[in-house]
């Protein structure tokens, strides 16, 4: 979404890409906390309350991506290859994907640039 007020759109794609960033923190640790919760108290309404933060973490997904379009997702992305952490679990899965594809016989793909 462009604003004719630049302020007003750097403004507005902060907070998309926040919204975006927000995503898994929110659903993840709303579901852990609700299932641990649930699991203490053995009342199965905080698994509701889990799924319910679970869906509005969807919610937050979607207006973000509503509010930056791709430019604010591809951003997203570029933060998540900067973060050590994310770089770690990035490599991680690739070198899961290699090791299955040699399992299956098929070649695997060249590795991705790293900055």
């Amino acid at each position: 979404m462009r604003h004719a007020d630049p302020q007003r759109h750097r403004v507005l794609f902060a907070v998309g890409v926040a919204l975006l960033a927000a995503n898994l923190p929110v659903g993840w640790l709303g579901v852990l906390a609700c299932g641990a919760l649930a699991a203490a108290t053995c009342d199965p309404r905080w698994v509701w309350g889990g799924a319910a933060i679970y869906a509005f973490s969807w919610g937050l997904l979607g207006v973000g991506a509503l509010i930056t379009g791709t430019a604010g997702i591809a951003h997203v992305r570029e933060l998540c290859r900067q973060h050590p952490r994310c770089r770690a679990i990035l490599g991680l899965n690739w070198r899961h994907h290699e090791a299955n594809a040699a399992t299956r016989g098929v070649p695997p793909e060249p590795p991705r640039p790293t900055r």
